[in-house]
């Protein structure tokens, strides 16, 4: 007989397990792209959303579909600098954990998509970019994810000081 914690436990370590196969070619290119995003994403966020974060949050209120416009109105922008403060640690970490390896880019991987899922009542059409992201980012977690950045470029810089 099994309880519904160990249960919880279960479903959770394999979701964080890696999958049989490891990811190599494309695959490895789109991670470290989409880690490369998040980056980015963060950097916008700290030269465009910081700097006016009541404005930004009103501009998603008028994108945001009906019935979602009062989240960012009344819920971020009067919190607008700590909330993109934590949302711009937040995507830096996302994207730290998208260029390591192992559990911790599946990880990286499913915070990724629950920021691409959670945005879309707030984006309006330009959700559509992020619809496409996240069936990447599905792709994604069904591969091992072996190599950070990092290894990948030293195996490459290696290869090419040996021809």
């Amino acid at each position: 007989m099994t309880n519904s914690s160990s249960v919880r436990r279960s479903r959770l370590r394999s979701l964080l397990s890696p999958p049989p196969r490891t990811a190599r070619g494309w695959r490895s290119a789109a991670r470290f792209a989409l880690g490369g995003y998040f980056a980015a994403m963060a950097g916008v966020n700290v030269l465009v959303t910081l700097q006016d974060p009541e404005g930004v949050y009103r501009s998603l209120a008028a994108l945001s579909w009906p019935g979602f416009a009062w989240i960012p109105e009344f819920l971020a922008q009067p919190i607008g600098g700590p909330f993109t403060v934590a949302l711009i640690v937040w995507e830096a970490g996302v994207a730290v954990l998208l260029l390591s390896k192992g559990t911790l880019v599946r990880l990286g991987l499913i915070a990724a998509l629950l920021q691409l899922v959670a945005l879309a009542p707030f984006l309006g059409w330009y959700e559509l970019a992020n619809v496409a992201t996240a069936v990447l980012v599905v792709a994604l977690l069904r591969r091992d994810h072996d190599s950070t950045v990092i290894d990948v470029l030293r195996r490459r810089l290696h290869r090419r000081a040996a021809r």
